[in-house]
């Protein structure tokens, strides 16, 4: 579908072995192509983000496919997909004290919905039957034509609501994962960092220009006039200062009800 191809989407993953390297709000994690491709994830949105869209996704200054997320959340994704990959559990949840934590819920909730356009049930893969062969009489014979041809029927039906259904859920999908793809403006792609104790704090630059053109974060980050020259932050907690980043990253995704 051409709202596929205009995000740099692909329909096949172009390497399913080995690792992926994923600039996760400032750090980069190897991410195992086989884990995102298993039964349990293969349809989740952050597996068909990174193995169908990782073109239509920011770059770092490395190359590394940058995603606009908590790096907290995402090691504990990436936590549980270990956990997933290697046998130990059937599903990729997050531990209760991180479920019941916003900061962690609310990506995992977006990004474990469901997209099946990319991997399409045998349903939508199962030719028509030809024209049963039948030795009876006319009557018989054209029966058999009309029922043949009424079932065709059905099954084209069927296969033209399946293809508005994947169309919708495509749709869904570009509008839940749109904060996290490149938009037009390369300026806006920027990726602004600073220097919280030692730590390098990276949020997109049309993250913040979303709270507004005068909001400090943005001011604070920002690496044109008008911003602050000293990339180091020194007079507020690191803690606080983490959390303010964070919360004004969530404030990004889609908060579609499921």
């Amino acid at each position: 579908m051409a709202s596929v191809a205009a995000r740099s989407g692909l329909w096949e993953q172009p390497e399913t072995s080995g690792e992926v390297l994923i600039n996760a709000g400032g750090f980069v994690y190897p991410v195992s192509r086989r884990g995102l491709l298993m039964p349990f994830m293969r349809q989740r949105y952050i597996s068909v983000l990174l193995m169908h869209f990782a073109d239509g996704l920011p770059r770092d200054a490395d190359g590394h496919v940058y995603l606009e997320t908590s790096p907290a959340y995402f090691e504990a994704l990436l936590d549980e997909l270990t956990l997933y990959e290697t046998g130990r559990t059937n599903t990729v949840d997050l531990p209760p004290s991180k479920a019941a934590d916003p900061a962690y819920s609310e990506y995992h909730s977006l990004f474990m919905r469901e997209i099946s356009a990319f991997s399409p049930s045998a349903d939508q893969q199962t030719p028509l039957d030809a024209v049963p062969a039948h030795d009876a009489g006319v009557k018989e014979a054209t029966q058999l034509c009309v029922d043949f041809i009424e079932k065709s029927t059905r099954a084209y039906v069927n296969a033209i609501k399946g293809l508005w259904r994947i169309g919708d859920d495509i749709k869904a999908f570009l509008a839940d994962m749109d904060p996290f793809m490149k938009s037009s403006s390369d300026a806006d792609n920027a990726l602004l960092s600073l220097t919280v104790l030692g730590r390098r704090v990276t949020i997109m630059k049309k993250t913040l220009c979303r709270l507004g053109d005068d909001h400090p974060l943005l001011t604070r980050f920002s690496d044109t006039a008008p911003n602050w020259p000293d990339r180091r932050v020194r007079e507020t907690p690191a803690k606080h200062f983490i959390t303010a980043v964070e919360f004004a990253r969530r404030m990004r995704p889609c908060r579609r009800d499921s």
